[in-house]
């Protein structure tokens, strides 16, 4: 043979001992003789050692530091981590940008009470107005009948009558005024729109989270997305006149949405019930800096300070 036989009762401990004296110079292990595999164990890990004939073999470990794969692993770590660092920092900017962005938008664009009749926009006598009307139910929609009964309906139509689920009283009040005004007959004037009810009267502040909630995605869907897709050059009406209760916090809310995105948007015109006399609504007070025209129907109603250079007393009109 041409090989000489290396012993084979080379004890664990010395193929240990002998690794660990040559991971000091180049990590080889040398041996001369028949070709054999042993598995050697030691505190760190398991390292598999091979000898040939004539030839030095560079041993492997999973767990050696120093080794290509431990490095590569590392460089791969460190490559995982910096993409998750960027990745929330992003987040945490957009975040914080958006909002910030929104705010910008939403105070450059706020009508002024100076712009309440200058930059509005003026229509010749024959033109048509759509208009969306929202019935409060009760005293809401007792005053806004009789608003509506001096109303033009030849010019101001279509119109968009806008009330709560269950409100018969409103729809009563509906059909009264569009039989004083001979239009019943003609349904393609005028239609329906039922939303439900952001606060009902003694409701609870945690379960008006949720019915608001409910009214702004109903109110989005039918006020934003649909007439979006149908007539994207067109708001769902070109003016919208409240005057009172909850919901229309929310129809406000809604129409904002084409102004933010630089759309035709409609005009909202909010009318201060005649019951309030010194003082606003909790309705008007959210409303007053985001709506074209604020009118209330006592002066001493307006208040004092900046806030009053919108508001406009036209006397009593109900």
């Amino acid at each position: 043979m041409n090989s000489r036989i290396c012993s084979t009762k080379m004890s664990d401990r010395k193929i240990n001992e002998g690794m660990y004296r040559n991971r000091g110079r180049d990590n080889n292990v040398t041996g001369i003789g028949l070709r054999y595999t042993r598995t050697a164990s030691y505190k760190r890990g398991t390292v598999k050692v091979e000898e040939t004939r004539g030839k030095s073999l560079r041993h492997h470990s999973s767990l050696d530091p120093t080794s290509d794969d431990a490095r590569a692993r590392r460089v791969r770590k460190g490559r995982v981590a910096d993409q998750m660092v960027s990745f929330f920092l992003l987040i945490g900017a957009l975040v914080v940008l958006l909002p910030l962005a929104l705010l910008l938008r939403i105070y450059t664009i706020l009508p002024s009470g100076q712009e309440k009749t200058t930059n509005a926009p003026k229509r010749k006598p024959s033109s048509k107005c759509s208009i969306a009307i929202f019935l409060g139910s009760g005293g809401h929609t007792s005053e806004m009948q009789t608003l509506l009964s001096t109303l033009d309906f030849e010019r101001y139509t279509p119109r968009t009558y806008i009330y709560c689920h269950g409100d018969e009283m409103s729809l009563r009040a509906i059909a009264k005024l569009e039989s004083d005004k001979g239009t019943s007959t003609k349904p393609e004037t005028y239609n329906l729109l039922p939303l439900p009810r952001a606060r009902k009267v003694g409701q609870s502040p945690l379960s008006t989270v949720f019915s608001a909630f409910q009214t702004v995605v109903v109110a989005t869907y039918r006020l934003f997305l649909l007439p979006l897709f149908r007539h994207p050059s067109r708001p769902f009406a070109d003016l919208l006149v409240i005057n009172g209760p909850g919901t229309c916090v929310v129809l406000v809310l809604v129409s904002w949405i084409r102004r933010i995105l630089a759309l035709p948007h409609t005009r909202v015109i909010y009318i201060e019930s005649f019951a309030r006399v010194r003082s606003l609504s909790l309705s008007a007070k959210l409303v007053r800096p985001f709506v074209d025209r604020f009118i209330v129907q006592w002066p001493e109603a307006g208040g004092v300070g900046p806030a009053s250079s919108k508001v406009e007393y036209r006397g009593w009109l109900v």
